[in-house]
C-alpha cells in the first residue's frame, strides 16, 4: 500500500503530496517515491547530443528549432545539450552585430560550429558598421586605427578609425595615404566646396548611404586642444605626403593670396598659397 503523508499525534512527520518527481524527469537507475507515494524507477537519460559554439567571450548564444530556443553566454565556446533531431539555427550576438549558421543534428553525437561575431573592420558591410556606431558597441569591437578599404572611383582607398563615441554614439574616419592632389583654389570652386558638392558623389553607395557628413579635415582636429586621437602621436599624423587642412585663411582676404594650413609629410604643420597642389584628406562620421 503507498503512503504519501504520515501524522503522528497532530504532527506531519512526512508529506510527498506537493512533489513533483516523476519516472520520466528522474535519472536512469535512480529509485525515489511521486506524490501519491508509489515507488518509481528513473526513466531519463540526458541527451548525448551536444552542440559545442565556439565564439568570442560575451557573446550570447541562442540554438532554435521550432517553439524550442536554448540561450546561453560564451566563454570562449558554449555547450548545448540538443535535445532531439532537426534543423537548428545557431546565433551568436554581440551588441549590434551577429553571425548565424544553420546546423543539420541528425543522431546522438557532437557537433562543433565556429561564429566570429567581433569581426575585422575591413570585412564588415558599411552598413554593419553602421548599425554597431548607433548602438553605442564599436568601441567594444574596433580600435582607433583600424582600416577599411574602398574605391572612390579613381584609387582604392583605406578608411581609418580616428575616433569612437566622439560625442555621441558614431565613428570617425579619415584617409590613411590620400591618393590624389589638389590646390585650395582653383580659380572656380574652393576645396572645401569641392568636398561635398562633388567629391562626395564619387564615394561607393553603400558608403554614402551611411555618412552624416563629409568635411576636410581642421587644423584643431590634428594640432588644437579638440584633436582626434588618431592624431595624438606624429605616427597617427604622417601620411608621407603633404595634405591640406580645410581650416581659414592665415593671411589676407582674397583666395589668389591667402595661404592655407596643410600637414607636412612627417607630420608637423605649415601653411601654402591656396594655389599649391597638396594631397588631400578628409573626414567623414557614421552614426
Amino acid at each position: 500500500m503507498a503512503v504519501n503523508k504520515v501524522i503522528y499525534a497532530g504532527n506531519t512527520l512526512i508529506d510527498l503530496t506537493q512533489d513533483t518527481v516523476s519516472a520520466d524527469k528522474l535519472l536512469s537507475g535512480c529509485t525515489a517515491h511521486d506524490s501519491a507515494g508509489i515507488l518509481i524507477h528513473g526513466s531519463y537519460s540526458p541527451s548525448s547530443t551536444r552542440l559545442i559554439v565556439i565564439t568570442e567571450s560575451g557573446n550570447q548564444v541562442t540554438a532554435k528549432n521550432g517553439s524550442t530556443t536554448l540561450t546561453g553566454v560564451s566563454q570562449g565556446a558554449y555547450s548545448f545539450d540538443i535535445p532531439y533531431s532537426g534543423v537548428w539555427n545557431v546565433t551568436a550576438t554581440f551588441g549590434a552585430l551577429t553571425s548565424s549558421v544553420s546546423v543539420t543534428i541528425s543522431s546522438d553525437s557532437q557537433y562543433v560550429v565556429e561564429l566570429n561575431v567581433g569581426i575585422k573592420l575591413e570585412n564588415a558591410s558599411w552598413s554593419t558598421i553602421k548599425s554597431a556606431a548607433q548602438s553605442g558597441s564599436a568601441a567594444s569591437i574596433w580600435s582607433i586605427g583600424d582600416t577599411k578599404s574602398f574605391n572612390d572611383g579613381s584609387y582604392t582607398l583605406e578608411a581609418e578609425i580616428t575616433d569612437i563615441n566622439r560625442g555621441g554614439n558614431n565613428i570617425w574616419f579619415d584617409i590613411k595615404v590620400p591618393k590624389f592632389q589638389r590646390a585650395m583654389w582653383d580659380g572656380q570652386v574652393a576645396l572645401t566646396n569641392w568636398i561635398g558638392s562633388t567629391y562626395y558623389y564619387t564615394l561607393p553607395q553603400e558608403l554614402r548611404a551611411v555618412t552624416s557628413q563629409i568635411q576636410l579635415i581642421e587644423y584643431n582636429d590634428i594640432f588644437g586642444s579638440s584633436r582626434f586621437p588618431l592624431f595624438e602621436s606624429q605616427a597617427g599624423r604622417t601620411k608621407g605626403v603633404n595634405w591640406w587642412l580645410g581650416t581659414a585663411s592665415v593671411s589676407a582676404p582674397t583666395p589668389e593670396s591667402s595661404y592655407y594650413y596643410y600637414c607636412t609629410s612627417t607630420g608637423s604643420s605649415a601653411t601654402s598659397n591656396v594655389y599649391s597642389s597638396f594631397y588631400v584628406n578628409y573626414k567623414f562620421v557614421i552614426s
